[in-house]
């Protein structure tokens, strides 16, 4: 497990959480289907009894969008601009999202990509409710896929994760 992000909020279990997606990013490619991976239904709300890894999950957008942000910012572009809108419109695809919580997507991958994690900005604004949950594993799901395919890499959002990882524990053993 990660240490807290940036100091805020628990980052719960991030291992478990990329595995997580990453299993239900290969099971979406691996199959085939006409009508696109939005159209996926393999998405199930089953994290509700499962802080820790939804916790983490939530940590997965946070560092997600960072990696979004920091590359947008880079080639002088605005990651808000650019990446919530195609992650809401992938997200009004799905048929399992209740599209009464895609506002509450954008506005929590809003606050990501400013530096806020998704946990800590939920409790400012009321705690998560059940149509998040599936909301906030699509949206993880979906923000992995968009890096996985901008970098032509099917584990690249995996990699980013597994090399955040190691660097924490890496900076944990040096005195």
């Amino acid at each position: 497990m990660m240490p807290d992000v940036g100091g805020l909020t628990p980052a719960g279990d991030v291992d478990g959480a990329a595995m997580y997606i990453d299993s239900m990013l290969k099971r979406i490619n691996d199959a085939e289907r006409p009508a696109g991976w939005a159209e996926e239904k393999l998405i199930v709300a089953t994290l509700e009894d499962e802080e820790e890894l939804f916790t983490g999950i939530c940590t997965l957008i946070f560092l997600y969008l960072t990696w979004w942000r920091k590359g947008f910012e880079a080639a002088g572009k605005d990651v808000v601009a650019e990446i919530v809108p195609s992650v809401t419109g992938t997200l009004r695809q799905m048929t399992r999202v209740e599209p009464e919580a895609i506002p509450t997507m954008a506005a929590m991958m809003t606050a990501a990509a400013m530096g806020i994690s998704p946990d800590r900005w939920r409790l400012r604004n009321g705690g998560w409710r059940p149509e998040d949950i599936t909301a906030v594993q699509a949206t993880a799901l979906t923000l992995a896929h968009e890096i996985n395919t901008v970098s032509d890499d099917p584990d690249a959002a995996l990699r980013l994760i597994i090399d955040l990882i190691a660097d924490v524990e890496d900076n944990r053993e040096e005195p």
